[in-house]
């Protein structure tokens, strides 16, 4: 999950620049609406003074929304999804845009996607759900504690920054994600096998 952020960066860089065409001006306006008033939620969300008001933080927005978006995307929407596809890498992917589009940050959906693919496949590899709501908690606590971390001037690096890698940093976290996920369902799916005999 950590080795992940400078591709969430570049994606997430990607997606700031995609413009609808003219004729949907309005809808593009509507969308940078929806985004900042989500950026502001998420700004005060993330206010903390104290140690106690991290902790709370991290079991709120890095523990329980990771268990019950988990449980509802991966755990139920997939579900459904692979029985209706019979094809795991479209129930991944369509379930990935739904829970994308549910956060309602458009400017945000590239790298929201890709975490919910990873998260997917998680699942799908493994048979647990843990798997996926463990990587999501990862992703989440991080992101308060750094925040935390950031506002209280421990660190000088802004979260809130979308240009700290570059296009090396980007091609190398691609190739070890993709290297770890074969990896992870190398391991996955032979304890699954051997647990079957």
């Amino acid at each position: 999950m950590i080795i992940s952020s400078p591709l969430i960066e570049c994606l997430s860089n990607v997606n700031q620049k995609l413009q609808l065409p003219p004729f949907l001006a309005g809808l593009q306006r509507w969308m940078r609406q929806t985004e900042d008033q989500a950026q502001k939620l998420t700004t005060v969300l993330l206010q903390m003074n104290t140690v106690g008001q991290l902790i709370f933080r991290v079991l709120i927005v890095g523990l329980l929304t990771s268990i019950v978006e988990e449980f509802m995307f991966r755990g139920c929407v997939q579900t459904i999804l692979l029985k209706w596809f019979k094809n795991p890498h479209i129930a991944i992917a369509v379930t990935a845009a739904l829970f994308s589009a549910f956060h309602m940050e458009f400017f945000g959906f590239l790298p929201r996607m890709m975490l919910g693919m990873l998260f997917g496949y998680f699942v799908y590899y493994s048979g647990s759900i843990w798997t996926a709501v463990w990587g999501h908690f990862i992703n989440n606590g991080t992101a308060v504690v750094v925040s935390y971390l950031y506002q209280n001037k421990k660190i000088t690096v802004n979260p809130d920054d979308t240009h700290i890698f570059n296009w090396v940093i980007y091609l190398f976290s691609l190739l070890i994600i993709l290297f770890l996920l074969f990896l992870y369902r190398t391991i996955a799916t032979g304890k699954k096998q051997s647990l079957q005999f």
